[in-house]
């Protein structure tokens, strides 16, 4: 009987991309560390087990964009926050046995070196260190530890009354019973109606097979349009130029100039906020974290005990803007008198009144000159970049932001400042889990402002932006003058037409193409879900959304990821963990880095423990 004291225990994954690799990484750990238990993991995966969306299959001009020594599924001191030892390479680790390459084609001698930590390497590069970690898990498996994969999806999870366990209903008829399950099923999307207004919205990412089928229908010299300025943006703009045999070429100045191939589709470029990403900065792995000089632990559990009531920004986002400033003043005064630094935070530190820290800015000001924290944290274009003036902002936007990244964090306060959101990630974690906002608040964090905060430290490598930039000079790429335009349909020539919606501007031209890419990534709530399996526990009342809003939806779950459903009641042996649950937790889509604290891997130990050990063991451990 399944759960009876004398069985072995069985755990379902269901969906094993990074997420549930994770999952899977600290039960192979586990399962070595109790040889006395005997543990059954039932896997259920229709692709390829471990990669997610980092297929094997896509093409190198997909690029990764965080650097290579920052990825690793195998968890060890920093991730896991107690001494382990690790049960595999770190990506970078892995890159080096296997020589992998990093081709300078940008240069003039096209020089061929091998991959650095400090390299952005190509998606594919990833999906295969991800599949791999897959079955160096399988072959690390200790006796007591059995993996069995059934290559399909799960359509449904229900409850046995009888025996407290669950079953685990396979597309393909398979039924599995379990003890304990793990949703882990990566972004799920949302379903396609058949009226949406934009026919060519990309079924996928850029790198999967549909998202190219469609894309090879865009014929050469074909006048299309871009909707959006985002990752999946640059992947289009990437797949239809170098995709096509276009090269960048780097010039005496050290920009770029695009030779043609002459495949390429015109471009046109809009988007709804307007608001493009700033590139991630150089840096290296010796760079510390931005220690919190006001949002410290302290203050964290502080405010955590007005969960419930806490305003983003009345409460916190005053603090974080303090933390800008400081990480910028940190910065420069360590560029300019390195002796002063330790003192001036100090001084920082110490400021216990708002008064007290203005003082101190001010002083700093007149030092290193002026920084307003607002200039960066925009929520919508600044009045000298409307209308007609545009495509000239983002120009000079695109030009500023690559010139701080090449400066790179330790040389460049702007880019400190804005990395003060990704160093303090797990404070806002702190803050925004599991109802720490107010319901108004809570809306408002984790729509607009978690969109600025990826705007600001989850955008493309430097050389994505440079790429946009050679392409709106070589002409492939323009600019549409404006934000959130109108675009219409004509149903007698399927063609459509985007036009500007301020009626004062009268003299921007409307533009006409054959076809619209909407590049966008949807998010993974529980309204009209891309995933059978979310989408038939949602109409059964297992799982319920944080709020009812689209992209407010995510998975209610707890603090330990068990779901929550209709009734309140939670579910004590189902845990949900990733993109889904976003809103019940905050930022829940990444690979786990070495020697950093992982709430991926943390999450994961701790419920596996709880599987395998049970609750007690669990809360002691």
């Amino acid at each position: 009987m399944v759960g009876s004291a004398d069985s072995e225990t069985v755990i379902g994954i269901v969906g094993l991309g990074p997420r549930g690799l994770v999952v899977l990484e600290r039960l192979v750990w586990a399962a070595r560390q109790r040889p006395h238990r005997s543990v059954k993991a039932v896997i259920f995966e229709p692709g390829v087990p471990g990669v997610g969306v980092h297929s094997p299959d896509q093409p190198d001009y997909l690029m990764l964009n965080t650097i290579a020594g920052q990825l690793s599924i195998f968890a060890d001191f920093g991730a896991a926050g107690g001494r382990l030892d690790r049960l595999g390479p770190t990506f970078h680790e892995w890159c080096v046995t296997r020589d992998v390459r990093m081709r300078e084609d940008r240069d003039a001698h096209c020089t061929e070196r091998r991959a650095s930590e400090l390299d952005y390497l190509p998606r594919r590069r990833l999906g295969q260190y991800l599949a791999w970690s897959f079955e160096h898990l399988r072959t690390l498996a200790p006796p007591n530890l059995r993996i069995v994969l059934h290559r399909q999806k799960v359509i449904d999870i229900v409850a046995l009354d009888d025996a407290g366990g669950l079953t685990l209903h396979g597309a393909d008829g398979e039924r599995c019973d379990v003890t304990h399950a793990f949703v882990t099923i990566g972004h799920t999307g949302r379903k396609r109606k058949s009226g949406d207004a934009f026919i060519d919205v990309i079924p996928g990412p850029v790198g999967c097979a549909a998202t190219q089928t469609l894309l090879a229908d865009v014929s050469a010299g074909e006048r299309i349009a871009i909707a959006g300025l985002g990752l999946t943006s640059a992947d289009l703009i990437s797949a239809l130029t170098v995709g096509r045999g276009g090269r960048f070429v780097r010039c005496a100045d050290n920009g770029l100039r695009y030779v043609r191939s002459g495949r390429e589709p015109r471009m046109l470029v809009y988007s709804r906020s307007g608001l493009p990403f700033f590139s991630r900065p150089d840096t290296t792995l010796t760079r510390e974290r931005h220690k919190p000089v006001f949002l410290t632990a302290e203050r964290v559990a502080m405010l955590r005990r007005r969960a419930g009531s806490l305003d983003f920004v009345r409460d916190v986002l005053p603090i974080m803007k303090n933390e800008m400033r400081a990480a910028f003043y940190l910065t420069a005064a360590t560029l300019a008198e390195p002796a002063s630094m330790v003192a001036l935070r100090g001084q920082m530190a110490g400021a216990q009144e708002q008064t007290s820290i203005e003082r101190i800015f001010g002083a700093c000001a007149s030092r290193f000159g002026p920084f307003d924290p607002d200039t960066l944290l925009r929520l919508s274009v600044p009045a000298c970049g409307t209308g007609q003036r545009y495509p000239e902002w983002l120009l000079s936007f695109l030009k500023d932001d690559i010139a701080e990244s090449r400066k790179g964090l330790a040389a460049s306060p702007r880019k400190a400042a804005l990395e003060v959101w990704r160093d303090l990630r797990d404070a806002l974690r702190d803050l925004a889990n599991y109802g720490g906002f107010s319901t108004q608040s809570h809306a408002f964090f984790y729509g607009p402002y978690s969109a600025l905060i990826n705007r600001m430290v989850a955008g493309p490598q430097k050389e994505r932006h440079e790429d946009l930039v050679a392409l709106i000079d070589a002409g492939i790429v323009e600019i549409f003058p404006g934000v959130n335009p109108d675009v219409r349909r004509d149903k007698q020539t399927g063609s459509y037409t985007i036009a500007s919606r301020d009626a004062a501007v009268g003299d921007i031209r409307p533009r006409v193409v054959s076809r619209v890419l909407t590049a966008r990534v949807d998010s993974s709530g529980v309204h009209e879900s891309g995933s059978a399996l979310l989408a038939t526990l949602h109409a059964k009342g297992v799982v319920t959304p944080v709020q009812p809003a689209m992209g407010l939806d995510g998975v209610q779950t707890d603090s330990d990821g068990h779901p929550i459903g209709i009734t309140g009641a939670v579910a004590p042996n189902l845990w949900i963990f990733g993109p889904c649950v976003e809103g019940a937790s905050y930022y829940n889509h990444y690979v786990p880095s070495p020697g950093a604290p992982s709430r991926a891997v943390s999450d994961a130990h701790r419920a596996v423990l709880c599987c395998i050990d049970g609750v007690a063991a669990m809360q002691t451990a």
